[in-house]
């Protein structure tokens, strides 16, 4: 039996409310519910799609064209590089992850639609935060923090 390399998720969830004393919130740009851990408050709706290690360059090159420019983008602005490819991105986000994984999850805080690029090169996720739909890049993340751009 192949191993399934690609993964695509939807995950239904409602959350209550979750704060950490360490978040620096990002009220300037709508993200103002976030926590370290990435528990998301007032999640309606998570879609997410997971790039292991194993992921072929072919099911790469299949992903969504706004999943792969987010995934350019988020690497370039993580990693301050600029990546010519979406195969180049996620190649370099997974080898900086410990356990080689690379997310682009949507999630919904306060009404307004995100979405996320993100990895963990250690314990706690770093990610790129889009404004739902579109390449603007809002925010990123880094050991608990939220950073508006």
């Amino acid at each position: 039996m192949k191993f399934l390399n690609f993964m695509l998720t939807l995950t239904l969830a409602v959350a209550g409310s979750a704060m950490a004393d360490d978040v620096r919130y990002g009220s300037e740009c709508g993200l103002t519910d976030l926590n370290g851990d990435e528990s998301w408050v007032d999640i309606e709706e998570r879609k997410t799609i997971t790039l292991w290690e194993e992921t072929t360059d072919e099911q790469i090159h299949a992903l969504p064209l706004l999943a792969k420019q987010q995934l350019i983008i988020g690497a370039n602005q993580l990693q301050d590089h600029r990546f010519g490819s979406t195969v180049e991105a996620v190649r370099s986000l997974m080898a900086a992850s410990s356990g080689a994984e690379v997310h682009v999850s949507s999630f919904k805080v306060n009404g307004r639609k995100f979405t996320i690029v993100n990895h963990y090169p250690g314990d706690n996720p770093y990610g790129a935060i889009f404004k739902f739909g579109t390449r603007k890049l809002v925010a990123v993340t880094s050991d608990s923090d939220v950073i508006c751009l």
